[in-house]
């Protein structure tokens, strides 16, 4: 769930600093479902811890990218957001099967 947690602030870093550079509305927004991932894993009784020291960090690097090297950014950007879509979603459709009763995370 950490992971999770993490992955939703690195996402809102990104958006944010996408929609700075005005590249809005690209469909590869994901804070939003980040967010009503936890809020289901809240519902079900689960406590969603803050980020890690490391995502902070990285989430702070990110930022600090972004003003400082926009090229750079947005490769970072892109290469994660493949990563997660990619592999993320063939996974949480394994982990919704094993112990989420089939329930579909919108991540």
């Amino acid at each position: 769930m950490a992971d999770h947690t993490a992955s939703r602030s690195l996402q809102e870093i990104f958006e944010k600093r996408i929609e700075e550079m005005t590249i809005l509305n690209t469909g590869l927004e994901r804070s939003e479902f980040l967010a009503k991932d936890l809020e289901w894993f809240r519902q079900q009784g689960h406590a969603i811890p803050e980020p890690s020291t490391h995502g902070v960090s990285y989430a702070h690097y990110l930022e600090e990218l972004s003003e400082k090297d926009p090229q750079e950014f947005i490769c970072h950007f892109y290469n994660t957001y493949f990563a997660h879509s990619a592999g993320g979603r063939m996974k949480g459709r394994k982990v919704a099967e094993k112990i989420l009763d089939k329930k579909e995370l919108e991540f």
